[in-house]
């Protein structure tokens, strides 16, 4: 992998490793309970549409291949166990390793399409970091919330 796209690879993996840590051992309550009823989204959610995320601008964006991504199904998933959640995050990984292990430095200024707007490789990458780590803020938040909701600190 060249030198480049080697550190883009290794901040989406700190990404996942953080999204790991933050729901492993966790119970179905916890990771399928939401702040308010209404506009806010699930541990289980947010993982699910970081992983639908990933793979749709790695995978398809970047690499071409088709995922069939269903977003507002991300948004309404929920898990039963942390381990469901920690098999998505793999899988993640390894389409994500799989298509940037052939991507070459040069071909960072090359265009993809992505819903009719040319953008270059490089922006799609640090689009996809940006967005993967506002999410996962998203879910460190959630899961404070439900700790402090459980504990009474809030």
């Amino acid at each position: 992998m060249d030198p480049l796209i080697r550190e883009y690879a290794a901040r989406l993996s700190i990404i996942r490793i953080q999204a790991r840590e933050a729901v492993r051992g966790l119970d179905a309550a916890a990771l399928n309970w939401t702040p308010t009823p209404e506009e806010t989204n699930s541990a289980a959610a947010l993982v699910h549409h970081m992983w639908g995320l990933e793979r749709f601008f790695i995978r398809q964006v970047v690499g071409g291949r088709d995922i069939g991504r269903d977003r507002d199904a991300e948004f309404a998933a929920q898990a039963a166990t942390s381990e469901e959640l920690l098999r998505l995050l793999d899988e993640a990984r390894k389409d994500t390793e799989a298509t940037l292990e052939g991507l070459r430095d040069e071909q960072l200024a090359e265009h993809r399409d992505h819903g009719g707007n040319a953008r270059t490789v490089l922006d799609i990458l640090l689009y996809a970091i940006t967005h993967l780590s506002e999410h996962l803020g998203h879910l460190e938040l959630t899961l404070q919330m439900y700790r402090d909701r459980a504990t009474g600190s809030c």
